[in-house]
């Protein structure tokens, strides 16, 4: 995973109209290189952007990661 290919995968999430949990995604942000890209790329977004791409990513409880 790089900063570019996380970047396209949140700019995706929230273009989509529905909520997803992607399982793929939480499992991936295991990695703290990954989760640091993620924490980089929600400083970029809006408030409740970054709440919906968190919850895509790990469900209920994001506020606990």
């Amino acid at each position: 995973m790089s900063e570019q290919s996380l970047d396209v995968i949140v700019k995706g999430i929230l273009s989509y109209q529905n909520e997803k949990i992607y399982k793929n995604l939480g499992a991936l942000m295991k990695e703290s290189e990954n989760k640091i890209l993620l924490v980089n790329a929600l400083k970029k977004l809006d408030g409740y952007e970054k709440g919906y791409v968190a919850y895509a990513v790990w469900g209920k409880g994001w506020q606990d990661r």
